[in-house]
């Protein structure tokens, strides 16, 4: 049965160092307080990443992750939980993270709905009350026991005593708080669209490229009206893949200026058969002799040891493009890679991919938000065969609050 909380009178004078017990409890690094603390403070978001601008074989290329609506449940991959948290999960066979804290968070919300004395979870200050028997009752309180895939975590959290129940009200305050963040928060997809629709100076930046490439791109329509605003330069490629009901958003797209280039072909894959990409082959207007590939894609990341397969995969779908293609031919793949620019140069490429390709991220950071603890790392990048490219002569990351003044990053 559950135990009526009865709150101390000086609670709500006490403010929890939520952010000391996670550096102290659960190695929860100073960048990473920074960026949760930062995240807070951004409520006109478009994505959590940043878009990326790109000069190679003298062509410019925007780049970009919009963060679909179908993966806003990877947020829940930020909670640092603690080890003791960890171990009463794994040992309950919890053992996906997201969708164990997507759940609890949806729990959470209804237990929460009436009981405003609860409403502090997500800031602390129940939490930084120290008294052990006040503890007990929030726990209990929240959660009761017999509740679907949940009862058997809660039996190994008690199991391991008081220190795993505070660990675990702070993984569920971590949890709240990324939940509201999606559903009405700033990153609540209709927000997010709507903030993109009203950034006149984003749209005007992107207009400035000849091709983009877009990854997880919630609304490619949407997108292609916004840059053929008066003019009707842009076409688009898209493509997803099937998914259960058609609920799938996670488009990948090659928008293109038509009156600059033909496409002369295209083609659609995906990578682990979940991560979708797209390849083309464009033909300039003004001088047919002039041909760039052209890749959209989205890396799946992973281990280093299978970075080699994905780069010739992309490469063998370059090959069935076209019955000429070389690989001295202008070759521009570009995207989210999913990992550090150090982590695909050190994976296990071929020899002649190494003589002939680079790789070439922004100096600044693209990851905007703590997906996967890459918070401040430059994951969205080009893979060019362009040698003459290198930092000086690509644009870099465009900040939002550089494109707000008007001026481009240097």
């Amino acid at each position: 049965m559950a135990t009526t909380l009865r709150l101390p009178p000086s609670y709500s004078r006490v403010v929890a160092p939520i952010t000391q017990h996670l550096k102290r409890k659960q190695g929860f690094s100073a960048k990473n307080a920074r960026a949760a603390k930062m995240a807070g403070k951004q409520q006109v978001i478009k994505s959590d990443h940043h878009p990326v601008s790109v000069l190679t074989h003298g062509i410019k290329i925007f780049s970009w992750n919009m963060l679909a609506h179908t993966h806003r449940y990877n947020q829940f991959l930020n909670i640092q939980e603690g080890p003791l948290i960890f171990q009463a999960r794994q040992t309950a066979g919890q053992t996906r993270v997201h969708v164990f804290y997507s759940k609890l968070a949806a729990h959470l919300q209804e237990t929460l709905k009436d009981r405003p004395e609860l409403q502090d979870l997500t800031d602390g200050r129940l939490l930084s009350y120290k008294d052990p028997d006040i503890k007990r009752a929030l726990f209990d309180s929240i959660f009761p026991t017999g509740i679907e895939d949940f009862d058997t975590v809660f039996q190994e959290v008690q199991v391991l005593g008081s220190e795993a129940e505070f660990e675990f009200l702070v993984a569920c305050g971590e949890a709240l708080y990324w939940d509201r963040s999606i559903h009405g928060g700033y990153l609540d997809i209709e927000k997010r669209r709507e903030n993109l629709k009203s950034d006149t100076l984003l749209i005007t930046k992107m207009r400035e490229h000849e091709i983009l490439t877009l990854q997880e791109c919630y609304d490619p329509q949407t997108v292609l009206k916004l840059i053929n605003q008066n003019n009707n330069r842009y076409s688009l490629l898209r493509y997803q893949v099937p998914s259960k009901n058609n609920s799938n958003d996670d488009n990948c797209c090659i928008i293109y200026d038509h009156t600059q280039w033909n496409l002369e072909n295209s083609a659609s894959f995906a990578l682990e058969k979940k991560k979708p990409c797209i390849l083309a082959i464009f033909t300039s207007r003004v001088d047919p002799s002039q041909k760039i590939n052209v890749g959209s894609i989205h890396h799946p990341g992973a281990k280093p040891a299978h970075f080699k397969s994905y780069t010739l995969e992309i490469l063998d779908q370059l090959k069935n493009l076209g019955p000429t293609f070389r690989l001295r031919d202008p070759i521009a793949i570009l995207g989210d890679f999913n990992a550090t620019v150090q982590s695909h140069s050190h994976a296990n490429h071929d020899k002649q991919l190494k003589s002939n390709f680079n790789f070439y991220p922004p100096p600044r950071p693209t990851m905007r938000g703590l997906d996967h603890n890459r918070f401040f790392t430059a994951i969205d990048m080009c893979w060019s065969n362009d040698l003459k490219t290198n930092s000086k002569n690509i644009d870099l990351s465009i900040e939002y609050e550089d494109i707000k003044k008007g001026n481009q990053t240097n």
